[in-house]
């Protein structure tokens, strides 16, 4: 199961992360090991998956609608200038030249 969560600023997201998990995993009855947790306000997490996460996700609960509406305008300008730097700059043909030729299809 994919879930994405934000923590406030306050909170120490390694003390929470194992809590939030292990609470999901009792609620839903999902062994811990099948959760995967996005943290929305990792900075290191990929744009496509926090664009994903916020554009196709289903919204489970929502503190505050304020914040989560500027991360989904940040998140849908962060990845539209993501693929238009690919796109300028070449890499999704290179990438999928190079997806091809591991997979056998160029040569």
């Amino acid at each position: 199961m994919d879930v994405a969560v934000m923590f406030r600023d306050s909170v120490n997201i390694i003390d929470a992360l194992p809590m939030l998990i292990g609470d999901l995993a009792l609620s839903l009855g999902f062994p811990e090991d099948r959760i995967d947790v996005a943290v929305l306000n990792d900075p290191l997490l990929p744009f496509e998956v926090r664009f994903r996460a916020l554009t196709e996700g289903v919204p489970i609960y929502i503190g505050d609608r304020g914040v989560f509406i500027r991360e989904v305008v940040r998140a849908v300008s962060l990845y539209g200038d993501y693929q238009v730097f690919l796109r300028v700059n070449g890499f999704s043909e290179l990438i999928r030249r190079r997806v091809g030729e591991l997979c056998g299809l160029f040569k």
